[in-house]
């Protein structure tokens, strides 16, 4: 009798590994497929408002009728141009291309241009905004665009997702001597426990029961979670649950003193 042994260990690692290469390239795809869905619908939703006022701009309208469409158009446009822009930066992300070009700049002024920036969309849907900013700014290093881009999201966020009529608050403050606190608060629809550890996953979004329109591609959230790693910080979600609104706290990393005079 000849008995021989054969230590198979590195061949079954090796077909594990395979096995889970599959399985993940089905997620993938899976995942590619819901997105390249999500955008057809999304990209849909605008063309058709972008066709219909087009019809009606040929027709006989009045000042005041070309005025709503016009707005209308408009709003569409802005949306699928942040819909490429969140595709292409995602791209850069995944390519390493995308940079931070950091130099000295004022939080208050970020503030200021991200709000400015989501007024109509406030405005429309009867929101109040409240701003606690400090004083005197806090100095900072950092890409103003991109940290702008950072509180657009957050702003876009809270408000597709609060109510009409709904409340939201934005804050800056100092948390010791090493970070600063970006904060974003409202009164909304909130996020259940167990959707708030995977809330800046790439492509998670809120139940699609409670999605309005324009809901977006579940892209947003992960950008600024990637925007404010190349600074430094972390960004993290509370909530207490459904119905009891959400607040998303952005944490970066400070220098002490003031800003006398920030530049963008």
């Amino acid at each position: 009798m000849i008995c021989a042994f054969f230590d198979i260990s590195e061949r079954i690692a090796i077909q594990d590994a395979l096995q889970q290469a599959v399985v993940q390239q089905e997620e993938n795809d899976m995942r590619n497929a819901e997105l390249l869905s999500t955008l057809g619908h999304e990209l849909r939703n605008c063309i058709s408002p972008l066709s219909s006022g087009m019809q009606l701009m040929h027709a006989r309208m009045t000042a005041m009728g070309m005025e709503r469409v016009e707005g209308i158009m408009t709003r569409q446009l802005i949306h699928m141009t942040r819909l490429v822009d969140d595709i292409f930066d995602l791209r850069r992300l995944r390519c390493r291309e995308l940079e931070i070009e950091r130099c000295r700049i004022s939080l208050n002024d970020v503030v200021d241009s991200a709000t400015s920036m989501c007024e109509d969309a406030l405005a429309r849907a009867g929101h109040s905004l409240s701003i606690d900013i400090p004083e005197h700014d806090i100095a900072f290093e950092g890409d103003f665009v991109r940290l702008t881009q950072v509180l657009v999201n957050l702003l876009t966020n809270a408000c597709k997702y609060t109510p009409p009529y709904g409340a939201i608050a934005v804050s800056v403050r100092a948390d010791g001597p090493d970070h600063v606190v970006l904060s974003v608060s409202d009164n909304g629809i909130g996020i259940a426990a167990d959707d708030l550890d995977r809330i800046f996953d790439l492509y998670v979004q809120i139940r699609p029961e409670v999605r309005g329109p324009n809901a977006g591609l579940g892209i947003g959230l992960h950008l600024v979670k990637k925007l404010v790693e190349l600074h430094g910080g972390t960004v993290t979600a509370a909530s207490a649950g459904r119905g009891k609104g959400t607040t998303m706290r952005v944490w970066l990393p400070r220098q002490p003193g003031t800003l006398p005079g920030a530049a963008r």
